[in-house]
């Protein structure tokens, strides 16, 4: 076939009500050249009948089932890893999909740029008595929509994640280079894995195509609901990306760390940790109040909303 094979990953736990959808959508991809893994990680539903129904009802494709204790996404996403065959991969949630022209348009980018990742737009929808919603999920800029590179792609990815797991389309070598997915950490594994590709190779290419896109499923089950989880998540990620910055010394490097170290102490403001948090806040404000009068009234603002909450 033409092209480089992409190999599909697909980490599943419990969802044998949705994946199907996961997997028609690998299905009916315009680009050819690909191989589908689906690592159900421990699942006690009927994902595994459904997913071997669904294999031998499309012949002669090639999907390929395991099974593996549970451990967590971030430890099937790097199972699926293991076994991939493609120069490429993609990922994809079993509960989300992938629009039809996706990888066909992104490898044709990834050919025509040799950008290592080349990614694409998210849409949000929610699915309800037999009819789907979409909406949106974040602000408008929140995620990433330009092509981005070297200390703007560092600096966005410090202050956000910019993709959806599904977005990208990334170099198998690439991937390994930089040490796969974080193991325990099953929130915000993907924000801390795209920003360890981007510190190894900061060119990351927006494809900009409207039949190019990722489809995220919001339902009661879907990471993305878990605020708590998400917010425990990130504190991981921003200490993991101070330690990355630190070993790298990407340019700009000390600007970069300070930015990510201000937005650590207002999440754990935000997570009520308020002697490391606050404590940070009080510290900077006083070393430089002309400078960090900002930072501090975030603090107060993120402190005032955490004691109203609760």
């Amino acid at each position: 076939m033409n092209g480089p094979l992409i190999s599909v990953i697909i980490p599943t736990y419990n969802y044998g009500s949705l994946i199907c959808d996961a997997l028609k959508s690998v299905v009916v991809q315009t680009y050819p050249n690909w191989e589908c893994i689906i690592v159900d990680d421990g699942s006690t539903d009927d994902t595994a009948e459904t997913v071997k129904q669904f294999i031998a009802a499309n012949p002669g494709l090639a999907f390929h089932y395991v099974r593996k204790p549970n451990g967590g996404t971030a430890a099937a996403k790097n199972a699926g890893i293991a076994l991939a065959k493609g120069a490429y991969l993609q990922f994809l949630d079993a509960d989300d999909r992938l629009s039809p022209d996706k990888m066909r348009i992104q490898i044709s980018a990834i050919s025509s740029t040799r950008a290592p990742l080349v990614f694409s737009r998210s849409v949000f929808f929610m699915a309800s008595g037999g009819e789907e919603k979409y909406l949106d999920k974040y602000p408008a800029g929140y995620l990433g929509s330009e092509t981005l590179e070297g200390t703007t792609l560092i600096s966005k990815l410090v202050r956000n994640n910019q993709f959806t797991i599904s977005s990208p389309l990334v170099e198998t070598l690439l991937v390994k280079k930089a040490g796969m997915f974080l193991e325990g950490l099953d929130s915000n594994e993907d924000w801390l894995f795209w920003f360890r590709i981007a510190l190894l190779k900061p060119y990351f290419v927006y494809d900009g195509q409207k039949a190019s896109f990722s489809e995220v499923r919001l339902h009661a089950g879907s990471a993305m609901t878990s605020n708590h989880k998400m917010a425990l998540g990130e504190e991981v990620v921003r200490t993991q990306m101070h330690e990355l910055l630190f070993e790298s010394k990407p340019t700009h490097y000390k600007e970069i760390m300070g930015l990510n170290a201000d937005l650590l102490a207002l999440h754990r403001i935000r997570l009520t940790k308020l002697k490391t948090g606050a404590g940070y806040v009080l510290k900077q404000f006083a070393g430089n109040p002309f400078k960090n009068y900002i930072l501090l009234g975030k603090g107060i603002i993120k402190l005032a909303a955490r004691i109203f909450k609760t």
